[in-house]
This record gives C-alpha cells, structure tokens and sequence, in this order.
C-alpha cells in the first residue's frame, strides 16, 4: 500500500507545529524550501499499517504570493499530489482563520478542517457547532486540543479511512466560487475586482459565523488581564529586561556554562589525558599523539563545549515562545528596532551576543525574514561578548591603568553603536530590496508543551 501524502496548513499561531510534532515526534527532519531560507519540516508515521508522510507548510494569513510563505504554501499545495490537507483552525479566531479556509477551497483543494484550541475558544465563551459548520462547508471536520493523545489519534483515524471521499464542497460554496469567478472575468480594474473578491470572502465567512458559531461575553480573558500587566506602556520594558536577565542567567551562570565547564573539563583533561595515555603506552609516534589529541580531540572539544549553552539558551526562547511571550517581546521592542533597520523579533538574538556570539548567530534562525536573519548575523560581532571580555579587560588594563572600567564600558558602548549603524546601512542599501511587512499576532498566555519545546530546542 503506498504511502499518505498529508499537508498541514493554517494560520500562524493555531498549534499546526504542536499537531505535526504530536504526529510524528521525533520521526521528522529539517530542511530549506528550494530558494529560500524558510523551514521546510517533513516527517513520517505509521498507524494501522499505513507509511504516511506528513509536511508542515509555512504558517500563513493567505495564499495571495505576497510572501516566500505565501507562494510556498500555494505552489506545494497546487503542484503536489496530496491524499490530504489538513486547515487547522483556531477555534478561538475562527472568523479570521476561515479567511485562509475560503481562499483554499477556491483553489478546488478538498480539506479535512481541524478546530484546534478548542479549551482556548471555551475561555472566550466560544462555542462552534461542528455538524452544522461542516454542512456549511461540505468539508469534514474534528475538533481537537492540540496536545493531547486523543487529538492524535482521532487525525490518524481519520487520515486512513475513506471519509474525504464522501464530502464536496456545499452549495453555499459553491455559489461563492462562482460568484468568485464572475468577479473575475468582469470588466472591472484590478484593484476594484481585488476589493470586490475580498468583500465576497468576508461575506461568506460571516453567513458561516452566524449559523454555526455562537459566543457569550464573559469579559476580560486571562490573557487579556496579564497583558494589562506584562505589555502596559509603563512595566512592560522593564519586566523584559528582567525576563532577559533571567535568561541570561540561566544560560550562562545557573544551567549552561556550568555543564559546559564540566564537560570541557571531561573532554580536555580526563579523555585527552586517558587517550594520550593509552597512545602512549601503544608505542604510537609522539606526532600523532599530538595530532589525535591537542588537535583532534581538543578541537572537536572547544566547539562541543559550545553545545550545553546552545541547546540552554534555544530551550529558554522556545519555552518563552510557547507560553506566547516571544510575541509580546516582539510588540514591546518593535518601535526600537525599527529605527535599526530590523523587527521586533530581532532583539532576542541581538541581546544574547553579549554573552555569546555563538548561540546569538544561531538564534538568527527564528527570524522571519531573510533580511532580518542576514542583518542580525552580520551585527553580531560588533556586541561585545564573554569571549572578548577578558581580552578587553587585560588591554585596558595594560594602557589605561587608571580608567581600565571606563574604557571597557566605552568599548560596550562602541560595539552597539557600530552595530546599530551598520544594521541601519544594510536595512537600507543591501538588504532594502529584501523587506517585509512585519505582521504581530498576540497568542494567548499559555503553558507550553514540554515535548514541543524539546523538538523545537
């Protein structure tokens, strides 16, 4: 029996990562979609003697090609034999998530609709009626909490059984599609006919909102109540300077740099040393002595001591970025950063160059855009880091004996002006022709999955 090819698309933030790591948990690899630098997440499973490959494409708002995600998402969607697409849908954000729904069902593309955050949307006094949304549709549709071993297995069931066979798209669709078309092939300017197709779509989520979506007030949510406190104009920089130092902290003092002691400590004395021993002690030639161990094993070693602080720092930016802070801390920084030629979500990676170069330049990667990763890794050196630190303090104190402290402070402040500078110039000359709108979505206050944030580490 051959393989199932299943897609999975949806909108930023709606638990799309958390349903495919839940899929195929560590069965899965990581790579770039030809051309750009976006990730590209294939994995695999099996369930009730059925080989499925599973894709993640790119979290997107739409398929209108306006961004890499875009006409990734499109592109795969419309040239790729697929078994099925999987539109997962935030049940707390149905109207604005449908508006990708309505685009792929345009396109002809038979889905299964998955409602996900369905615990969320309960806390917003949301309550979506699954039969009659999918009598409106004519597509087939599960409910689902995204990290829960029942979820899973309900996709999986429905994946290998024939179901989709048995639904085409309703009428109320239908007649969409074809008043989608007449737009079309109407004498109307471009502009004009976009406004007109845009007017239709919202129209025809409304009608499927009102029958089967009901909502009761049941004020503020607790989302809402912490970002009174946490995003409010007067505490919100200070309390992320404070988080910030949290993780630097945990990084390089409390958890990471001393394992990483530890393990420099267990590579470059006692296995160099029992290597070298037992070299020795075989009569091998002192020159290759040397060679395996001061240069093969205390290399591999420098760079392996690299990895505790790595793996420390990714876990704390992927567990901030699970509980929705990383949002926050995007919103909170962007007004700054846009003045550096970058995005909000650039300030995680710049601030961690000052402990170390190594992960911040990693970090580059969560960024969205080429232009803000390429900026971001090109900056970094300018920050001062601990690396540098000892280096700087001895020269100061070699030639400025009396003012060693200010010289050091002043050699911080000139690497972040130089940085600034330099992100500024290459935000508008290089890098200029490579921007993008920065689109901030707030998720709601969550904890995050554990396994999730171990997969994304």
């Amino acid at each position: 029996m051959s393989e199932l090819a299943v897609a999975l698309t949806g909108n930023p933030n709606t638990g799309k990562s958390t349903i495919f790591n839940a899929l195929t948990g560590a069965r899965q690899k990581i790579g770039n979609w030809p051309g750009v630098t976006v990730d590209k997440k294939i994995g695999h499973t099996h369930y009730k003697g059925r080989a499925i490959s599973i894709v993640d494409l790119p979290g997107t708002y739409s398929i209108n090609a306006r961004s890499p995600e875009e006409q990734i998402v499109i592109d795969y969607l419309t040239s790729t034999k697929l078994d099925l697409v999987l539109n997962v849908v935030d049940s707390s954000n149905i109207e604005r998530n449908l508006f990708l729904t309505v685009q792929l069902l345009e396109k002809g593309i038979p889905l299964l609709i998955d409602l996900n955050m369905q615990d969320d949307a309960q806390r917003r006094g949301i309550k979506i009626n699954t039969a009659k949304l999918e009598e409106a549709l004519g597509m087939p549709t599960v409910e689902t909490t995204g990290r829960s071993s029942k979820s899973t297995k309900t996709l999986l069931d429905v994946f290998t059984s024939t179901v989709m066979a048995r639904y085409q798209p309703s009428d109320l669709v239908k007649a969409h599609i074809a008043k989608i078309h007449e737009i079309e092939s109407s004498s109307r300017t471009e502009a004009e006919k976009q406004e007109a197709i845009i007017e239709a779509r919202y129209a025809l989520i409304d009608q499927v909102v009102q029958y089967a979506v009901t909502v009761q007030n049941i004020g503020a949510t607790h989302s809402e109540k912490m970002d009174r406190f946490l995003a409010n104009g007067v505490l919100a920089l200070p309390i992320f300077l404070l988080i910030l130092y949290g993780v630097f902290q945990i990084t390089f003092t409390w958890i990471g740099q001393p394992i990483a002691d530890e393990l420099e400590v267990l590579i470059n004395d006692q296995f160099l040393n029992f290597v070298k021993d037992s070299l020795v002690a075989a009569g091998v030639a002192d020159w290759m002595v040397s060679l395996v161990t001061d240069g093969i094993i205390a290399g591999v070693g420098s760079v392996l001591t690299f990895v505790p602080l790595i793996f420390v720092l990714f876990f704390c930016l992927s567990f901030l970025d699970g509980t929705g802070y990383m949002a926050r801390i995007a919103f909170i920084t962007d007004p700054i950063m846009r003045r550096c030629g970058l995005t909000g979500k650039g300030i995680m990676p710049l601030m961690m160059g000052f402990g170390c170069a190594v992960p911040s330049i990693m970090g580059a990667r969560a960024l969205d855009s080429e232009k803000d990763r390429m900026i971001s890794i090109l900056v970094t050196p300018f920050l001062t880091c601990g690396a540098k630190l000892p280096i700087m303090a001895l020269f100061a104190a070699m030639f400025f004996p009396n003012n060693a402290a200010n010289v050091v402070f002043l050699m911080y402040i000139i690497g972040m002006v130089m940085a600034i500078i330099v992100a500024k110039v290459l935000g508008s000359t290089l890098f200029k022709a490579h921007g993008s709108t920065f689109l901030l979505e707030l998720p709601p206050y969550r904890m995050p999955d554990m396994n999730s944030v171990l997969l994304e580490t």
